[in-house]
């Protein structure tokens, strides 16, 4: 048997181990712990707080960063939505145009005959440019060329700022083939100016009517026009030249054919050449002569607009003619076309 001393001195070594330890407590309060596990803690708890505030710092800056995004997408949307309504206000714009005049006063169009885009005013622009500075400068119509109607792009443009397109067809501007106009001391007409683009032709020539009607339908279908003008429907003469001269014409077997159809006559048999039959006709028939020049012309007329509009109906027609006034003192020039 142990004794009581014995187990006194086992008890406090037991003790002690134990608080040496760490691993005892009681009465006496919580031990404390070594001086090395008290450091570690503590290195521990400051990498831990370090890294929370990298963390706490990195998502204050992703907020910051969100924040300055969205600011700059909205302020994005609301120059996009202020683009959208301009643009509204421009398509309200020519909508509004198209259907009030833009210039208003009596005649109200103001045009541009022989628009081409190889015009040096317009080198560098594009179609978008190009109608837009024809808009300023307060043109509502234009007449290009050839080319310049090919352009389908242009057209679409000059439309979308109220510009009309007219196409424009050259009826009897030139001779062509057995169509050469007959004076009335029966030879043929001569040039003009010798050289010059114009040299008027017979308006009565079946080829020449048969190939306007072609020409005119063919521009009707294949062009997004408002309208077509014809250029050339009249007798020749060169009316812009400082004196212009307009012979009688035209005294060839077609046109005299045409002639005592419309006028109900025949021509005497004894008269055999051309100035004969010439001279018969404005001795005996003069009134009725000019009369049928005046038929031939306005019934082509019609014929004509006849064969655009079967192709588009609501396209327009028009007529460049002579512009001399009835006060003008023409003489028989007047009637010779």
């Amino acid at each position: 048997m142990v004794s009581t001393k014995s187990n006194r001195r086992r008890f406090l070594q037991i003790i002690s181990a134990s608080v040496a330890a760490g691993t005892f407590s009681g009465c006496w309060g919580r031990a404390k712990k070594p001086p090395k596990l008290r450091s570690e803690k503590r290195e521990v708890k400051s990498f831990f707080k370090s890294k929370e505030k990298a963390l706490k710092k990195q998502r204050k800056e992703e907020e910051n960063r969100l924040k300055e995004e969205n600011q700059g997408k909205e302020k994005t949307a609301e120059e996009q939505e202020k683009e959208k309504e301009k643009e509204k206000d421009e398509i309200t714009k020519r909508d509004q145009l198209r259907a009030k005049p833009l210039i208003e006063r009596k005649y109200q169009m103001r045009g541009l005959i022989g628009f081409s885009t190889k015009y040096s005013i317009f080198t560098g622009e594009n179609v978008e440019e190009i109608a837009k500075k024809l808009y300023k400068w307060g043109v509502n119509a234009v007449w290009p060329d050839k080319t310049t109607l090919a352009n389908k792009d242009l057209i679409d443009a000059l439309h979308a700022w109220s510009i009309q397109v007219y196409a424009t067809v050259e009826l009897f501007n030139g001779w062509r083939g057995r169509n050469r106009p007959i004076r009335s001391d029966g030879t043929p007409l001569q040039s003009f100016i010798p050289g010059h683009w114009y040299q008027g032709s017979c308006p009565n020539q079946p080829n020449d009517i048969s190939r306007a009607l072609g020409e005119i339908q063919l521009i009707a279908k294949k062009y997004d026009v408002d309208g077509i003008w014809f250029d050339g429907l009249r007798y020749p003469v060169f009316w812009s030249a400082p004196k212009p001269n307009a012979d009688m014409t035209c005294f060839d077997q077609v046109c005299q054919s045409k002639f005592q159809n419309y006028a109900g006559t025949t021509i005497p048999k004894q008269y055999l050449t051309a100035q004969d039959q010439a001279e018969w006709i404005l001795k005996n028939h003069a009134d009725e002569w000019v009369d049928f020049k005046k038929y031939s012309i306005t019934s082509l007329a019609g014929k004509f607009a006849k064969a655009a509009k079967e192709v588009k109906p609501n396209l327009k027609i028009g007529l460049f003619t002579v512009p001399w006034r009835r006060r003008e003192t023409r003489g028989n020039q007047m009637n010779a076309i």
